[in-house]
């Protein structure tokens, strides 16, 4: 009866939870939980420090449901980046359907143990949302599962906090420590599981009769770097802390392939181990925690310069470290070449596999032109829809002709034809790029869809622009194509067409504000350079000036005068006139323009007038449209005279309102 009393109590502790029901305990439905939840919001949103939790006020607080659905959610997210995989106990062996099932049950274990803590003390809730919670709980969890026969507290809903757990795994490294070596039955298995790529055993180390007690290394430079190929050789030179060296766990044969084997380096010095796995990939140190960036590119480099850098080349070509680490161009355009014939061979990585080396190919500024050539033109190196496009676009390396012939449908030289489809999106993201060419811009400001086909813009010429129907400004904006006018490389005449474009217009939209603002900025930044007033204590703030024409100039002076002409034509706000300058009063229809327009100026423009020396006049005479004629007379423009019309329909409403209040007001009583 006490046997079956335990198996029935062992079976309440552990076997009877899983992940789902786990997530279930932990959900806002769960009456105790959405308990916690508000007290959690409650603190958030009135304040311990305000409100007493025995406070009428306080216990009356009502939470906003979305909200604690949105803190749930939260909350349950960051818990299972503390909760591994590698929960699988000596017990389950090796068996996958064994370990499968304990790895649940002990998954929604660790979620029924931090919702009980969470009951305890809703303040943890915090730990996970807003920081990091105490103990290593990652590394915690695992050591107290494998070697769950060796903790003095067997059973986790016995711990009562994070810092027990995470003492008790401390207190019995020693004793796990202990046990592994103790399994050590074969150093035959050690010395076939060992190949030495740097440093060798000590000398009479495998002197008969073996013993795994005289199986020492010793290094060279300071170094032993070895392939492990087996479970023995994984559990003699690894740490306690590794899941691979774990007594009776399977996670060493999970990961292992001969052409994939894992690597162990020892520091001689300071006695440090690290253990590294491409095909995963992870880097460890000692304590389990992935290496630093610098480290990283240490030890890998160490690797490099051994027969392993040759034998294991696809491996470690697809865990994206090389393509990380190098600095040598041409190496990394090996690198781009062989993804690129592993992308078209069907029986090669699948794409998941070496997506990671592009990845760091494209974030490696050494990483030359011709490898993003092959990258962005490769048939099969990017899906249709990779975000990846956009980052090999904008590469410091990548040039106007790859773009070029990526817009046209270039296919490489070793490639069949290619029917590339260039979406608009696509071009909005070339437009971006300061490597697109003058010419490039004008050939995208020109490209058309085919019927039907929105999705598959199509480039011509540099001059078709100009025979884009309604102009093509227009289709720029519907096109969203606006970081054109900030492209440092668009033609000057492309950025007066944008600044002109709204002139004979009567109402101007907020985009086409936006878009003409930032050309004339663009043309301005293009001619002057600016600085900084000297500043004096006890004088003016120091303000932005122009010092000067740009050494480097793309844009003259005289181009600029006309740029601040055209803008004064079209909008004189932009050049820091107001509208009376322009149109006399204000009324109805100005007030229809400001809420559409928007009223900022260009702040630049206004300080280029002040440094070329534009007068009042002049900017008045822009304004309205047109210079002074040889009489000295003003010329009415055609949009000037739409303007009249407007003031004479504005005239006209407004007398017909002041009408009807002057008959209301002369109505008897």
């Amino acid at each position: 009866m006490k046997l079956l009393l335990e198996n029935w109590r062992q079976y309440l502790l552990t076997e009877r939870f899983s992940k789902a029901e786990g997530e279930a305990a932990l959900a806002p439905e769960n009456k105790k939980m959405r308990r916690a939840y508000t007290k959690y919001l409650a603190d958030r949103e009135r304040g311990p420090w305000e409100y007493d939790r025995d406070d009428p006020d306080y216990r009356e607080y009502e939470a906003d449901p979305a909200k604690i659905k949105g803190i749930a959610a939260q909350l349950i997210r960051w818990i299972w980046d503390v909760v591994p995989a590698d929960l699988a106990g000596i017990e389950a062996g090796n068996d996958p359907k064994k370990k499968a099932k304990e790895v649940d049950i002990r998954q929604g274990l660790i979620l029924m143990w931090i919702r009980k803590l969470i009951l305890k003390t809703p303040d943890i809730i915090d730990q996970f949302i807003d920081g990091t919670p105490s103990g290593d709980l990652w590394n915690s969890f695992e050591h107290f599962f494998q070697h769950n026969h060796l903790m003095p507290q067997k059973e986790l809903l016995g711990v009562k906090s994070f810092d027990e757990l995470h003492q008790m795994v401390v207190d019995t490294k020693p004793a796990v420590e202990e046990f592994r070596q103790s399994r050590l039955k074969s150093p035959k298995m050690i010395i076939e599981g060992t190949t030495f790529l740097r440093g060798d055993w000590a000398p009479g180390a495998l002197t008969k009769p073996l013993s795994h007690k005289k199986l020492e290394t010793v290094g060279e430079r300071g170094w032993v770097i070895m392939e492990i190929h087996n479970k023995a050789a994984a559990c003699f030179h690894g740490v306690s802390d590794w899941c691979t060296t774990a007594p009776g766990g399977g996670y060493f044969e999970e990961i292992y392939q001969p052409s994939d084997p894992l690597f162990i380096f020892e520091n001689e010095k300071t006695d440090e181990k690290f253990q590294f796995h491409y095909g995963t990939p992870e880097f460890k140190n000692a304590a389990n925690y992935e290496v630093g960036d610098e480290l990283l590119k240490q030890l890998h480099g160490m690797l490099m310069q051994t027969a392993a850098s040759e034998k294991y080349r696809d491996v470690i070509d697809a865990s994206g470290i090389q393509a990380k680490t190098s600095e040598d161009p041409e190496e990394l355009l090996a690198i781009t070449k062989r993804l690129y014939k592993a992308s078209r061979d069907p029986k090669s990585p699948s794409y998941k596999e070496y997506i990671p080396s592009l990845l760091d190919l494209v974030g490696n500024a050494a990483t030359p032109s011709e490898a993003l050539l092959i990258m962005l033109l490769g048939k099969s190196m990017l899906r249709p829809s990779s975000p990846t496009r956009g980052r090999i676009i904008h590469h410091d390396n990548m040039t106007s002709d790859i773009l070029e012939k990526y817009v046209k449908g270039v296919s490489l030289p070793f490639e069949e034809d290619v029917n590339r489809r260039i979406s608009l999106d696509t071009l909005q993201k070339i437009t971006h790029s300061q490597a697109a060419s003058p010419d490039l811009l004008r050939m995208i400001a020109g490209a058309k869809a085919p019927h039907g086909q929105p999705g598959n813009m199509k480039v011509g010429e540099p001059d078709d622009y100009k025979k884009i129907e309604g102009g093509w400004v227009a289709f720029a904006m519907r096109g969203k194509l606006f970081e054109i006018a900030r492209n440092h490389n668009t033609p000057f005449d492309m950025l007066l067409d944008v600044i002109s474009w709204g002139k004979d217009r009567r109402m101007l939209t907020r985009h086409y504000n936006s878009f003409a603002r930032n050309a004339l900025e663009n043309i301005v930044e293009g001619a002057l350079e600016f600085g900084e007033t000297e500043y004096t204590p006890g004088g003016p703030t120091p303000r932005i000036i122009a010092t000067g024409p740009r050494p480097d100039a793309r844009v003259s002076i005289d181009q600029l005068k006309t740029a601040l002409r055209a803008a004064a034509e079209t909008y004189p706000p932009w050049v820091g006139m107001s509208r009376g300058q322009r149109r006399g009063n204000t009324g109805f229809f100005d007030l229809i323009r400001t809420r559409n327009e928007g009223t900022g100026g260009v702040a630049l423009a206004a300080k280029a007038i002040d440094y070329l020396g534009i007068d009042q006049d002049t900017l008045n005479d822009w304004a309205k449209g047109s210079i002074r004629d040889s009489g000295g007379h003003l010329r009415q423009s055609d949009s000037e005279l739409y303007r009249s019309e407007d003031r004479k329909q504005q005239s006209l409403a407004e007398r017909k309102i002041k009408i009807k209040v002057k008959k209301k007001d002369e109505t008897p009583t």
